[in-house]
């Protein structure tokens, strides 16, 4: 594999809080701004499928990431996430917060760190922490009520290849940010494929190792590429970790299902 593979970005979201706290407590010093804080309002309707798809916040931290829902109280997400400035945080520092932007649903703590694909990680030097083990499954304190759980399918990259030969798409959704803008709507990529080169640069992967032409910012790291069965409906088949800049554009590295799928067993089939 080459060596420029590694080169890469990650793509969580670290500036957009500070700024937004920044701005929160500039209107708390107004009089005008100093009133109770409302909770989230709840659904007036139908909550769309896109609602499983949430934003990881680490708030003490000022980061976040994109994150998953793939059982009522499991969550998978990018190991990156878990290490913002180089030391892992606590389960419960973070939160997760489903349909960000649409009819806002309530956020949730997590509980607990089910499994890691890494136990250390320098932010600043990605280059330093492979694709294949940039995972994270994550318990939350409690079932997400109303949001539908986007099933995983664990199959290998020349499964997926075949798929996309008969029709099936890929697509990948995060909550990514410009500049120093915290993203408050999902934005979604559809039609992607894998790159033409995908055999020779993922054969010594496992079947770890996805990448696509989808497009991610910061703040997408840890969000889903899923693929598009007309018949099953989508599936995550691999979960963003960063991109890669390349003479002909940029391309997404997401750690394919097959390399978190035991962890993810784990987590639900056992209860604490």
């Amino acid at each position: 594999m080459p060596e420029t593979l590694f080169r890469r970005a990650r793509s969580s979201n670290r500036r957009g809080r500070a700024a937004e706290i920044g701005i929160l407590l500039a209107c708390l010093a107004l009089a005008g701004c100093a009133q109770a804080v409302k909770p989230p309002p709840q659904p007036s309707g139908p909550i769309p499928w896109t609602a499983a798809i949430g934003r990881l916040d680490a708030r003490a931290e000022s980061a976040s990431c994109t994150a998953t829902l793939v059982a009522p109280d499991v969550i998978v997400t990018a190991a990156h996430c878990l290490f913002p400035r180089g030391k892992q945080l606590p389960a419960n520092a973070m939160q997760f917060t489903p349909n960000v932007g649409a009819q806002r649903l309530p956020s949730v703590r997590v509980a607990e760190i089910v499994g890691l694909g890494a136990n250390k990680m320098d932010p600043e030097k990605p280059e330093e922490t492979p694709t294949e083990v940039d995972w994270a499954v994550l318990r939350l304190e409690a079932p997400v009520a109303g949001v539908e759980p986007i099933p995983v399918e664990a199959i290998t990259i020349a499964e997926i290849a075949r798929r996309i030969q008969a029709g099936q798409t890929l697509s990948n959704f995060g909550y990514g940010s410009y500049g120093v803008t915290i993203a408050q709507r999902l934005h979604r990529t559809e039609e992607c494929t894998l790159i033409r080169e995908w055999q020779e640069l993922v054969k010594d992967s496992g079947d770890r190792l996805v990448i696509t032409t989808c497009p991610v910012i910061k703040g997408d790291s840890g969000g889903p590429i899923l693929i598009n069965d007309p018949a099953k409906g989508r599936r995550l088949i691999a979960v963003v970790s960063g991109y890669w800049r390349r003479p002909d554009g940029a391309v997404s590295l997401a750690v394919g299902a097959k390399a978190f799928a035991d962890q993810l067993q784990l987590a639900t089939s056992a209860r604490p």
